[in-house]
């Protein structure tokens, strides 16, 4: 059964994938924060203590093949991120039951939360925030990126140009929460979008 201990996050399969969490003292919403390609869950420790001083306890594992994780750099399928992402929201809706909870998704991780949403089985989440998700199909991809990257981010989004925009279209009109294709260029930057993306929840 996936659990969340104090330091990792113990997935139904037996991986143990490093956590970073901040605590808000009195929560009034959880993220779920998923880091981009070749980066890990230190990624949000900017954001991090500033959400949690202003209510918003915040979440973020290693992803497989990232990071501390185990099997670091061998690319684990998107199925596995969807399914981590989603055993890890019902593991945290368990230890936080009457709480809303968000999925972030920063650059490929964005495009992991937007694969999970367009799911069979999407993750039982209140909200999405996707910041500059990873979302260019093959033929929008410039012509400068290798394509070893275009293939992974092919697959992780989702396969197919038209699942991309549906969702995405979707999860625009559902979700006012939203900072997609958020770049983040510098840290008075990050601090503006950390500001304001908290006082959305």
């Amino acid at each position: 059964m996936p659990t969340i201990e104090s330091d990792a996050f113990l997935t139904r399969d037996g991986l143990r994938l490093p956590l970073r969490h901040w605590d808000a003292q009195h929560p009034r919403a959880v993220i779920v924060a998923l880091h981009g390609m070749s980066d890990y869950s230190q990624a949000f420790d900017l954001p991090g203590p500033w959400w949690a001083a202003h209510g918003i306890t915040v979440y973020a594992y290693d992803q497989r093949g990232f990071g501390a994780a185990p099997n670091a750099g061998l690319w684990p399928g998107t199925l596995s991120l969807c399914a981590d992402l989603d055993d890890f929201v019902e593991a945290a809706r368990a230890k936080f039951p009457r709480i809303p909870i968000y999925a972030l998704g920063e650059s490929m991780g964005g495009s992991v939360v937007l694969a999970a949403m367009a799911s069979a089985r999407p993750p039982r989440v209140d909200g999405v925030i996707l910041v500059a998700p990873a979302v260019w199909s093959r033929n929008d991809m410039p012509a400068f990126v290798p394509r070893g990257v275009v293939v992974r981010r092919a697959d992780i989004a989702f396969g197919c140009t038209s699942r991309v925009r549906d969702c995405t279209s979707w999860q625009r009109t559902t979700f006012p929460c939203c900072a997609s294709s958020l770049a983040i260029r510098s840290i008075s930057t990050k601090r503006a979008w950390i500001r304001s993306m908290a006082s959305s929840i």
